[in-house]
């Protein structure tokens, strides 16, 4: 006996037929809409800035811009912190702007030194840090400057040495190198405890650092000089520099409010390392390659435009010591 199909079979086979008839999709505009979201050639972190790890998808969207130059004193941090996070940073009298999420091993040369950086401005999307990026195409130094020679390119150098407090302020936001007496260590955490820390000038500087790194030095170090590297960090709001009008149509060009000027607020240092006696260097570490951005052929190139020479070898960075080892002075 046979059966009449059903309406549901019926317009099944309706809405089949009208699919296929259908028109195909326009590639070329699906096309269109991959490549705009393409990064062009040295215009993402992805390619040339270094991504912090963990970040998903482009890292920025690059707009159109006008190449322009800006002029400041660049440096690197010392420290990879959240997510591998190792800003280089060009610092000018208008504010700062994050170069790169990784050292520029290239330019550690010229690490605390003032520089004119070539670039164009762009506006990250997705996972970024709280600052103005800039993208670096060439930098060189400024009028009068002369490069590092303590340090070759892909080397950090020690950070600046401080023993007063007026030193110690002048290096807001940056790395340092801290001579001082250690007066205590408080707290029975496991895991970090707390230290007082007495400048040359009489000054008291309050820290933490991991137990482990305090029972690794040969003896009780309070009562005895000690270096420690690290950062100082600001509780204070911090504006943004104010985005050109290319990049920010339509809204004004007027930085973030700063917060009231009498605003009270810290200067803290955050150790990330502990040696017994004056030590330069006590525990610094020198980035591995994957941490910095790639040397490759085209780096080695452009430190040979910036230092002349590098020599027949490859340009590699210096390999590590063991992470943050205390040693004695």
């Amino acid at each position: 006996m046979s059966r009449t199909p059903g309406i549901g079979a019926a317009l099944g086979l309706a809405l089949l037929a009208l699919a296929c008839t259908a028109p195909p999709r326009d590639a070329t505009k699906e096309h269109a809409v991959t490549k705009e979201l393409e990064a062009k050639p040295g215009e993402t972190p992805r390619a040339r800035e270094g991504l912090v790890e963990g970040e998903t998808g482009d890292a920025t969207k690059t707009e159109e811009a006008d190449i322009v130059e800006l002029e400041g004193v660049f440096d690197i941090e010392r420290f990879a912190g959240y997510k591998r996070f190792q800003g280089s940073w060009l610092y000018t009298d208008g504010g700062r702007y994050v170069l790169s999420y990784r050292p520029m091993p290239e330019y550690t040369p010229f690490v605390e030194r003032r520089v004119v950086a070539r670039g164009a401005h762009y506006t990250p999307w997705g996972q970024a840090i709280s600052a103005r990026h800039f993208r670096v195409d060439s930098m060189r130094l400024a009028d009068g400057e002369t490069p590092r020679d303590d340090v070759e390119p892909g080397q950090l150098p020690i950070p600046p040495t401080v023993r007063t407090r007026a030193e110690f302020e002048r290096r807001e936001d940056r790395s340092l190198q801290l001579f001082a007496t250690l007066v205590s260590v408080t707290g029975d955490n496991a895991n970090r405890r707390e230290i007082t820390l007495r400048l040359d000038d009489g000054a008291l500087l309050e820290s933490s650092l991991p137990t482990f790194y305090l029972d690794q030095l040969e003896r009780d170090a309070v009562g005895e000089r000690v270096t420690i590297l690290g950062t100082v960090y600001s509780t204070r709001p911090q504006p943004l520099t104010p985005l050109p009008d290319a990049l920010a149509p339509g809204e004004p060009d007027e930085p973030d409010e700063p917060g009231e000027p009498d605003e009270p607020y810290e200067l803290r240092l955050n150790a990330e390392t502990i040696c017994l006696g004056e030590v330069h260097g006590c525990g610094l570490r020198q980035p591995e390659p994957s941490v910095t951005r790639p040397f490759s052929p085209d780096v080695k190139a452009k430190v040979e435009e910036v230092l002349g020479p590098t020599g027949a070898g490859p340009v590699t960075t210096l390999k590590s010591k063991p992470k943050h080892k205390p040693s004695s002075g």
